[in-house]
This record gives structure tokens, C-alpha cells and sequence, in this order.
């Protein structure tokens, strides 16, 4: 059984707007995990690592409303992913070590976004829906239905701080058509957030970002053992 797992990330993310409704957006990540793992009947445990590049997520947005004022905004999000990173049979039952590596497939999806600004502060909200494809290996990982609000504090042009919460609900995943247990589930994450515009070049801006977030609240689907007992 699982211990303790670690992820680190080097994350590579552009956007560009296409006109004043539209706009693009690509993220590939490259990622270090670890998990450590109880073995025998928890007297011993034993480390497994994994990185490598993970899927390309691509992100397009159209503009459906903006004030006159431009202090709301709703918007159109359509996503999907392409299997560029690595799926790996040897982890079939520790999905994960490979959950944002690589599904295997591609992925697509779409949500609703609304922005409201008063003053410096903006209120961020989205709803979004992504499903996940079955891959060659017979294995599909969760659907997933996402809720997000995020309030962010603009004192000028250059800073932004801000705190985001997420609330993520993954179905289970399957393998051959069956429900592996100890996936799924639904997960929440509290984040706070600074991002400083360092250049603004090219017709348009670089930026540093930083974030740091703790989980709030994770409910694994329950898995029934051969004996009866709840996992």
C-alpha cells in the first residue's frame, strides 16, 4: 500500500490571443516522482521512482460577453491533451506515478468561465468537464468534473497575488473494463498564488509566477475486499 508521494514539476506554459475574443494556450510539464510503498504487511517499505515529459495540454477560449465596462467577462473554454508523454505498463497499479505523465491517449473537454472585476480584484470562477479515452493498453483513466474560484488582489500593471481553490471529481479508472479500486474519488486544493510581469516584449508579456497550495479535503471511492472489509 501507498506511504508517501512526491511530485516536482518544471512547467513550460504560452498563450496567445488570436483577436479580442479568442485566445490559445499550450503547458507541457516535466516531472520527478516518487512513492514510497509499504511491503510486507507494512514491516518494510520500498521506493519507486518515475519522470519524465508529460501530455501537452492545449486550451482555446472565445469570449461569449464583456461590459462596456470591462468588468465582466464569460467565456467559452474548450480543451484537450496530446499522449506525448510516457505510459508505462510497470505502474498499472500505481496509477499514481503516471497519472500526469502521460494517459495513453488523447483527452478532450470543455467548460464555462466567469470573470468579475471590482477595482484591483478579480473574481475567477470556472466549471470544466474533461474525458478521458481508453489507450491501446486497455486502460482509461477517470473522467474528471472540475469547479475552481480564485480571487486575485492587481495593486499594479506588474503584481498580482492572489488565493484559488479547486475542487477536482475523478471517476474510477479501468483497466480491461474494470474498476480499479483507490482511484477516483473527489479532491480539494487551497492555493496561494503571486505573479510578477518581468518583460513585456514581442507584443507581449513574460511572466513569473508562483504558487504553493495544500490539500484540503480528499474522499477515495470506497473499494469492497474479498472478506467484506472497506478499503
Amino acid at each position: 500500500g501507498p506511504k508517501k508521494m512526491t511530485t516536482q514539476a518544471t512547467m513550460l506554459m504560452a498563450s496567445y490571443g488570436l483577436t479580442d475574443t479568442m485566445a490559445v494556450n499550450v503547458k507541457a510539464s516535466y516531472l520527478d516522482k516518487k512513492m514510497e510503498m509499504y511491503t510486507m504487511g507494512g514491516k518494510d517499505t520500498k521506493t519507486t521512482k518515475n519522470s519524465g515529459i508529460s501530455d501537452i495540454y492545449l486550451s482555446y477560449r472565445y469570449s461569449l460577453y464583456k461590459s462596456a465596462y470591462y468588468n465582466h467577462f464569460f467565456a467559452l473554454l474548450a480543451q484537450a491533451s496530446l499522449p506525448t508523454g510516457d505510459f508505462d505498463n510497470e505502474y498499472l497499479k500505481q496509477p499514481g506515478l503516471q497519472l500526469h505523465n502521460g494517459t495513453g491517449d488523447f483527452t478532450y473537454g470543455g467548460g464555462l468561465l466567469y470573470t468579475y472585476r471590482y477595482d484591483d480584484i478579480w473574481l475567477h470562477s470556472m466549471v470544466s468537464y474533461t474525458h478521458m479515452l481508453k489507450n491501446s493498453d486497455d486502460y482509461k483513466f477517470g473522467d474528471q468534473t472540475q469547479f475552481g474560484v480564485a480571487l486575485h488582489y492587481t495593486p499594479n500593471y506588474d503584481w498580482m497575488l492572489g488565493v484559488e481553490s479547486d475542487t477536482v471529481y475523478y471517476e474510477k479508472n479501468e483497466y480491461n473494463g474494470i474498476n480499479i479500486g483507490n482511484t477516483g474519488g473527489t479532491r480539494s486544493m487551497l492555493t496561494g498564488v503571486t505573479s510578477w510581469r518581468f518583460l513585456t516584449a514581442l507584443g507581449g508579456n513574460f511572466n513569473l509566477r508562483l504558487t504553493a497550495g495544500v490539500p484540503v479535503y480528499q474522499n477515495l471511492n470506497d473499494t469492497t475486499m474479498p472478506n467484506g472489509m472497506q478499503a
